[in-house]
C-alpha cells in the first residue's frame, strides 16, 4: 500500500428541511375540491335555450367515468403500489440515517470523487508509525512540553523544516486522511458563518480563566461532550461537565448548523473508508446496547466525542491525539474569518506537509499518529473549530466483553491469554487494512 496524502472532492449527503409556501395554504392561490363539489351555474340564462317555456335549464353535474375493467385499473394500483412503496424505502432511509453512522452515501458517488483525487506522496509510512502494543491507541508525544508553541509558515517551510506548503481551495477535495472540503451548496457559507457566531457567543459564556491544562494544546477556550475512556477511567463514561456548560453543549449540538456538518462529516468517511467506517459503527453501536446512558453529541455522526474549540484564535500547538483510536480518524472543521492563504494551515509534521485550511471546510485525519499543528493567523482575525473524534479505549472495551483489561485476562486460561496476545499483535496490521487502498497512486511502500 502507497502511503499518500490526496485531495479529493466529495459530494455532500445530506438531507435539507423544506418547508411550503404560504400561499400554498392561504385560501388565495389554491383550489378546494370537497366530495360533494358540484359547479354552480351563472344565474343568466338564455331563453331561447330552454326547451320548455318557463322553465330555466339546470345542469346536472356530469356523471364521473366508470373505472374500466383490465389494465386501466391494474395500472393505477400499481402506480399506487409503487409510490408507498417509494415512501416506505424513503422511511426506511430516513430511519437508517437517524442510527448511528449518519447517511450512507451512494456508490457511484463515491467512485467519482475518489477517482477525482489529486495524488500527493508524503515520507511518512503508516506502518512504522508509534503505537501501542495492543494496536488501541497511540503513544504519548515524549516531547510534549518543548511542542507548545507556535509554529509560522515562513519557519516550517525553511531550511530546518523543509516542508511543502499545499494550496487547497477548502472545497476541492486531501488521504492521510482526506481533505473532504465541503459540499456543494450555495447556503453553506451562511451555515459556517453562523456556526462561527454560535461559538464566538459560546466563548463569551465561558466565565472562567484558562488553566495550564486547558492550555495543552493552545490558547484558546474549549469545551467538549460525549463518552471518553482513557486516563485512568475504569469504564467508558460521559463528559463530566458543570450543569452551565451542559446547557450550553446542548445549545450547540441542536444548532442545525453542527448537525449538519456532523452529518456531511460521516458520510465523506463511509465514502473514503467505508471498511473503517464500519468498524467504528459495528464496535461504537455495541457500546450504545450494552450501555444505553451513553450519549452521542449527534446521532448522525459516526464519532462518540465532539469538541469545540473556541477561540478568538484556535491557532494548536505541536500535538498528538493519542488517546484516540490508532488507526482511526479525527474530523476537524476549520470556522471563524481569516485569509487561509496566510494563516490557520494545518500542519502535519511527519508527513511534512503545510495545507491550507479555509474557512467551513472539513480534514479527516489519523490525529493519534501524525503530529498536527496550526500556522498563526493574523491579528484582528478569527478562528475556531469543530472536531469529533472516538477514543481507542472505547473499542478496546468492547472487545474485552464490557470489562477492563486486567478483569479480561484474569477470566482466561493459558491457551486464551496467548491467542489473546496473538490478537493483540495483529491489530494494528488488521487496522492498517480497513484504511482506504488508492493502488492507482505512486508513492513509497509501507
Amino acid at each position: 500500500m502507497a502511503e499518500v496524502a490526496v485531495v479529493a472532492e466529495v459530494e455532500a449527503h445530506s438531507i435539507h428541511n423544506t418547508t411550503l409556501p404560504t400561499d400554498i395554504l392561504d385560501g388565495h392561490n389554491c383550489h378546494r375540491f370537497d366530495d360533494n363539489f358540484t359547479e354552480t351555474p351563472s344565474s343568466s340564462t338564455n331563453s331561447s335555450s330552454s326547451s320548455r317555456p318557463g322553465m330555466s335549464r339546470r345542469h346536472s353535474p356530469v356523471p364521473p367515468v366508470p373505472s374500466l375493467p383490465g389494465s386501466t385499473s391494474r395500472k393505477q394500483r400499481a402506480k399506487v403500489q409503487s409510490r408507498q412503496n417509494r415512501q416506505k424505502q424513503r422511511e426506511a432511509e430516513k430511519a437508517q440515517s437517524r442510527k448511528f453512522g449518519g447517511p450512507v452515501p451512494r456508490p457511484r458517488a463515491t467512485e467519482k470523487y475518489a477517482r477525482m483525487a489529486d495524488p500527493v506522496a508524503t515520507p511518512n509510512t503508516a506502518k512504522h508509525a508509534r503505537h501501542a502494543e495492543t494496536g488501541y491507541t497511540g503513544l504519548p508525544d515524549p516531547k510534549k512540553e518543548q511542542a507548545r508553541r507556535t509554529h509560522g509558515l515562513e519557519e516550517l517551510t525553511g531550511e530546518e523544516y523543509g516542508f511543502e506548503v499545499r494550496p487547497w481551495d477548502g472545497k476541492t477535495g486531501t488521504i492521510i486522511g482526506v481533505a473532504i472540503g465541503h459540499p456543494e451548496d450555495d447556503g453553506w457559507e451562511q451555515l459556517h458563518q453562523h456556526a462561527a457566531e454560535c461559538l464566538d457567543h459560546a466563548r463569551q459564556c465561558c466565565k472562567a480563566k484558562l488553566s495550564e491544562e486547558d492550555m495543552r494544546r493552545g490558547r484558546f477556550w474549549t469545551c467538549r461532550c460525549g463518552v471518553s475512556h482513557g486516563g485512568g477511567q475504569t469504564h467508558p463514561r460521559n463528559f463530566s461537565n458543570t450543569e452551565p456548560m451542559e446547557n450550553l453543549l446542548e445549545s450547540l449540538n441542536s444548532q442545525p448548523c453542527f448537525q449538519r456538518l456532523a452529518s456531511f462529516t460521516s458520510s465523506a468517511f463511509a465514502s473514503w473508508a467505508p471498511s473503517l467506517h464500519k468498524h467504528y459503527y459495528e464496535e461504537l453501536s455495541k457500546l450504545q446496547d450494552h450501555d444505553p446512558s451513553l450519549r452521542r453529541p449527534f446521532d448522525s455522526s459516526a464519532f462518540m466525542a465532539t469538541t469545540y474549540n473556541l477561540g478568538p484564535q484556535t491557532v494548536c500547538f505541536r500535538h498528538l491525539d493519542s488517546g484516540n483510536l490508532a488507526f482511526g480518524w479525527c474530523a476537524v472543521t476549520a470556522l471563524g474569518s481569516f485569509d487561509s492563504t496566510k494563516g490557520g494551515h494545518l500542519v502535519l509534521w511527519e508527513c511534512k506537509l503545510i495545507i491550507e485550511f479555509p474557512p467551513g471546510s472539513t480534514i479527516l485525519i489519523p490525529s493519534a499518529l501524525i503530529h498536527h499543528s496550526n500556522t498563526p493567523i493574523a491579528k484582528g482575525e478569527t478562528r475556531f473549530s469543530f472536531t469529533q473524534y472516538a477514543a481507542g479505549g472505547l473499542f478496546r472495551w468492547v472487545d474485552h466483553g464490557f470489562q477492563t483489561v486486567e478483569a479480561y485476562r484474569e477470566s482466561l486460561g493459558k491457551q486464551a491469554l496467548a491467542e489473546l496476545d496473538e490478537r493483540h499483535s495483529r491489530r494494528w496490521c488488521m487496522g492498517l487494512e480497513k484504511l482506504p487502498r488508492m493502488d492507482w497512486v505512486p508513492g513509497p511502500d509501507v
